[in-house]
C-alpha cells in the first residue's frame, strides 16, 4: 500500500520520511505486502499446528531497536 499517501505531505517531505523510518528499521525497508501475507498465511496453515498462546511480530525488528 502506498504508507502515507493521506498524510498531506507533499511528495519530497514524504519521501524523506519514509527514508528516515526504514532507516532506523534493521532490514532497512518497509514490508512487502507478500511478506505480511505469507506470516498470515502460516497462522492459517497446519504448518502452525503446533503453536499456541504466541506473538508472531512481522516488522523487520523494528520493536528490537532501541
Amino acid at each position: 500500500t502506498d504508507v502515507g499517501s493521506s498524510t498531506g505531505l507533499s511528495p519530497t517531505e514524504l519521501q524523506a520520511v519514509k527514508t528516515a523510518i526504514a532507516a532506523k528499521v534493521p532490514v532497512r525497508r518497509f514490508a512487502q505486502p507478500d511478506e505480511l501475507a505469507r506470516a498470515a498465511l502460516f497462522l492459517a496453515s497446519t504448518d502452525s499446528s503446533y503453536m499456541t498462546g504466541q506473538e508472531m511480530i512481522v516488522d523487520g525488528g523494528w520493536l528490537g531497536v532501541g
